[in-house]
Order: structure tokens, then sequence, then C-alpha cells
């Protein structure tokens, strides 16, 4: 097998299995109030870095499509929110206030960029949710 697929793969089962880890260790009334498991992704999907964005983002879709059709986790379904950040660290930031406000993510998976990254990082945290799959150059 080609040794990049096979290190894209065992990266995407590294990814599934910190989800869930994250997702096992959520208080029992988050778990209980959700019947979806609710994640954010603020990636580019617009200007000239879109199509990496884009199929990072059609990847862990259709990831957990396959999660689904398979019984979710837990018999949860994983539920991706998607919004376009542009490569721009402030709007991104605003996704990812949308996420963690609004729509209640359990986790904020597949960002883009080492700026985007690093500018929402301390918004993650802050609010106790894991910021996992990053694709950036940075190790922090």
């Amino acid at each position: 097998m080609n040794t990049w697929i096979s290190r894209a793969k065992d990266r995407t089962r590294s990814t599934l299995c910190a989800l869930a880890l994250a997702v096992a260790i959520l208080p029992a009334t988050a778990t209980a109030q959700n019947a979806e498991i609710v994640i954010g992704q603020s990636v580019v999907l617009s200007g000239p870095m879109a199509a990496n964005g884009i199929l990072y983002a059609q990847g862990i879709g259709l990831h957990f499509d396959a999660v689904n059709a398979h019984g979710g986790i837990a018999g949860r379904k994983l539920r991706l929110v998607i919004e376009d950040d542009a490569y721009n660290a402030d709007r991104c930031k605003e996704n990812t206030r949308q996420f963690l406000d609004r729509e209640g993510v359990v986790a904020l998976l597949g960002y883009a960029g080492t700026g985007n990254t690093m500018a929402c990082a301390p918004l993650a945290a802050e609010a106790g949710v894991p910021m996992v799959a990053p694709l950036t150059g940075t190790p922090e």
C-alpha cells in the first residue's frame, strides 16, 4: 500500500479515536440532552487556498458519514457544522465563537492554517472544548 495513504488512514483512525474519547468524557447531562454530537470546523472554502479546505472538509464529512452509517458513536450521530473562514484569522475567530456560543459544539475539528489555529486555540481552551486534528505547521 502507498505509504502516504497508509499514514493518512492512521491519522484518520487517530483523529476518530481522539474524537470518540472527547465525546466519551462529556458530562452525562450533555450526553442526555443531545441526540447528536455536533462538531465545528472553520476552514478555508473560498479564495486561493480553497481547494485544500474543501478537500479536508469533504474527507472529514465522508468519515462522519461512514461512522453514522454504522450507528454513530454510542448510538449518537455525528453532525459536522462547517463555516468558511477564507483563510482569515479574524473570520475564523468569529466562526469559532458561533460554534461555541450558538451551536453547542463538543469539539472543534480540522481547522486549517497556523494563523487561524493559533488565533482560535485560546477560545477553545477557555471554553473547555477540544481542538482536534488541525492542519497546521506549528507544533503547538
